[in-house]
């Protein structure tokens, strides 16, 4: 894969920012930590910048433990684990206390210590407590606060409750990871039976065009199972251990269209809050090279506020030219979607993004907006959507439909949930 010429959609002013906003911690795992193999610390890394943990992410980690018959121990039987669970529930009750303080000196308007913050603080390196002060004096005054890199930001009630209920969800978040009883839910087995449009030997290469394309999205969505192509040339699709079959069911047979298409209004990469808003901002008529879509509003913070609308070109720079879309780590270790388009479509992307540098670019999937970043120059053949809004869930769901849409006309026959078993 190459990377010239790659863009950098930021969807989000605060992805490169540690959630509580002092100045980045080091890693609670490290080397040390021999026991650990690399995609359990990797795993361990992506919970720890949020990413919701689902059955599957929590097999990945537990697997090499149980293994070696450990899967039933209790977490403090393994020390490694107790020592990361220690130094995360330490960091994130400071990040909480710190927060505290800051709604607390917020409306004090002078700066709120409380003894539980001195006390945690006292473990902590000096950049930490620097990074703190900045934030309770920013809160105290009303002032933004200065964020290295970034814009400042207004430190308001708002966003101080916000941040306290993103440190908290996090914070489940990785007990539930080193938690095995996760692993014990129940799961179901999904099988599904798609049918080509008609009969003939076109039917037989859309079968495995429609194969494949299950592959890719089942690889994605990193759960077991086959998509196969049988007589009749339809597809047979087994997933035999699923532990939230509607979510599974719902990627696998979206049509998984893509296009990117520019903004007309808003000027902002945040759609309205109505349909009617978008139109009245065209005198309710709206021009016929446009069209309105939907997407979804979301704070800094990524919790969804309201649905939001997109007056967008109808014309796509891009349609349906995707190669292949996976999620991935940069090397911050921040989870993104890769999307790399065929040379072709690349290069009048490139074009139309130069001629359009400062505009919006809609990112659409299946009719919905699911991004809309600002275009800062030509952009390349490789597309990093990246955002901390946006969830593992989420990322896996988009990189499964960029992965490929199914062919026009196909026909689901046959869909079942059978049973539930348990691991």
């Amino acid at each position: 894969m190459i990377f010239t010429g790659a863009l950098l959609l930021a969807l989000d002013p605060f992805a490169s920012q540690p959630a509580f906003g002092a100045p980045a911690e080091k890693d609670p795992v490290s080397p040390a930590h021999r026991s650990l193999t690399a995609d359990q610390i990797a795993v361990l890394l992506q919970v720890a910048k949020g990413t919701q943990v689902t059955p599957e992410l929590a097999g990945r980690f537990w697997k090499p433990l149980r293994a070696d018959g450990l899967f039933a121990e209790d977490v403090a039987q393994f020390s490694d684990l107790l020592e990361l669970r220690n130094a995360w529930e330490s960091a994130q009750a400071y990040k909480r206390e710190l927060w505290e303080c800051a709604r607390l000196s917020y409306g004090a308007r002078k700066v709120v210590r409380t003894p539980a913050l001195d006390a945690l603080e006292a473990g902590r390196s000096k950049e930490d407590a620097a990074g703190a002060k900045t934030i309770l004096e920013a809160a105290a005054q009303h002032k933004p606060w200065p964020v290295p890199g970034r814009d400042p930001i207004e430190l308001t009630p708002e966003v101080i409750d916000a941040t306290i209920t993103n440190v908290d969800s996090m914070s489940a978040n990785m007990v539930a990871l080193l938690n095995p009883e996760l692993l014990r839910r129940d799961r179901s087995e999904v099988r599904m039976t798609i049918e080509m449009p008609a009969g003939g030997a076109a039917d037989a290469e859309m079968a495995r065009a429609a194969a494949e394309t299950l592959r890719r999205r089942i690889q994605v969505l990193d759960v077991e199972g086959s998509a196969e192509v049988t007589a009749g040339n339809r597809v047979e699709v087994r997933l035999p251990r699923v532990a939230d079959p509607q979510r599974i069911t719902r990627v696998l047979e979206a049509n998984g269209s893509f296009a990117l298409r520019l903004v007309r209004y808003p000027d902002s990469h945040v759609g309205v809050v109505s349909r009617e808003k978008v139109l009245g901002h065209f005198a309710g008529r709206l021009p016929d090279d446009l069209e309105v879509l939907p997407g979804q509003r979301r704070d800094a913070f990524g919790k969804v506020t309201d649905e939001g609308y997109y007056a967008v070109e109808r014309r796509s720079l891009t349609e349906g030219h995707v190669v292949k879309a996976t999620t991935g780590l940069t090397r911050e270790d921040e989870r993104v979607v890769f999307v790399e388009l065929e040379p072709a479509a690349a290069a009048s992307l490139g074009e139309a993004s130069e001629r359009n540098a400062g505009r919006f670019l809609a990112v659409v999937v299946d009719g919905r907006v699911v991004s809309a970043p600002k275009i800062d120059g030509r952009l390349g053949e490789i597309l990093l959507v990246r955002g901390y809004f946006i969830s593992n869930e989420a990322q896996e769901e988009l990189a499964a439909l960029l992965s490929g849409a199914l062919p026009p006309g196909i026909k689901i026959v046959d869909e079942r949930v059978v049973g539930a078993a348990k691991d």
